[in-house]
């Protein structure tokens, strides 16, 4: 009875937390010209109890009035300031092991457009730039064969693919125009099931970037900044700044998606409660025996 009463509690409390945007409408600038503070924020204790499951620590952030960038690992640690990059220049600079993160600017959201500048200090690498986990990032990407010794860009936008019942990625890559020491002008767009890159001013033919159900909002809803979401891969080297959010409507229109629509085809039918049931009690936390990775 108590297991019925708690699927119930969380259902309703999802039926009532979608997000919707207008057209256009603004979701933040960071020109990191904000002032370096210690700050006492809530961090979550581990992945799976996001966003419950909270405790104060005192964190550095840069702060921001469209929100406040946080220095270092996201989760609960004694260490976070190991992995605090800096500001400098007017920039954030990121040495290889450090992480960042905006908090709570993704929530729901699967039509958007995000545009920065960065200027990466190696290229011989895979290094994840931006990113929202399990929805879309954007990393560099060391070329091979014939483009060995260049870079480029290379997108990612997940969509669910009812016909394999999984959440997939869709890919656009720049030109293999990506220097050392050099700034670079990124924009990255989701609208109408299309991901689009332009670097640069040149823009990527949408063609690769089709999402057939509509971009797959993240698990959490935070922008991470300069290395994957958890901290502990694919670090970026180099600096981030003039970071701009817009959100656009929905696929759904106006209204946007339903809560429990949960594979964002705009209808709440059995194909939701069969992606509901198909990760029901499912664990995702590494540190626990038989939990499994779902990005």
């Amino acid at each position: 009875m108590q297991n019925k009463a708690l699927i119930i509690i969380i259902l309703s409390a999802l039926i009532f937390s979608s997000a919707t945007f207008a057209e256009g409408t603004p979701g933040g600038v960071w020109d990191m010209s904000g002032s370096t503070i210690t700050k006492v924020i809530p961090v979550p204790t581990n992945e799976p109890n996001y966003p419950a499951g909270r405790v104060n620590q005192s964190r550095e952030v840069l702060e921001d009035s469209d929100g406040d960038i946080v220095m270092g690992i996201w989760k609960e640690t004694n260490n976070a300031f190991l992995q605090n990059p800096f500001v400098e220049d007017g920039a954030i600079a990121f040495y290889g092991t450090q992480t960042a993160y905006i908090e709570n600017k993704f929530d729901r959201v699967t039509n958007f457009k995000i545009a920065f500048d960065f200027k990466p200090t190696r290229i011989d690498i895979a290094m994840n730039i931006v990113q929202v986990t399990s929805s879309w990032e954007i990393r560099t990407e060391p070329g091979t064969g014939d483009n060995i010794g260049t870079t480029r860009l290379r997108a990612y936008a997940y969509t669910y693919v009812p016909a394999a019942n999984k959440v997939d990625a869709r890919t656009q890559g720049s030109d293999w125009t990506v220097t050392v020491g050099q700034w670079h002008h990124v924009e990255l767009w989701v609208q109408d099931k299309l991901l689009h890159l332009k670097v640069d001013g040149v823009e990527m033919t949408p063609e690769g970037g089709a999402l057939e159900t509509g971009l797959w909002a993240g698990t959490y809803p935070n922008l991470f900044l300069g290395s994957r979401w958890d901290g502990l891969q694919r670090w970026f080297e180099g600096s981030i700044d003039n970071i701009e959010i817009t959100y656009y409507e929905d696929s759904c229109g106006s209204w946007g998606y339903n809560s429990l629509d949960f594979n964002y085809d705009c209808y709440v039918d059995i194909s939701d409660f069969a992606s509901f049931a198909d990760t029901w009690l499912d664990c995702t936390d590494p540190a626990v025996s038989g939990c499994v990775q779902s990005n």
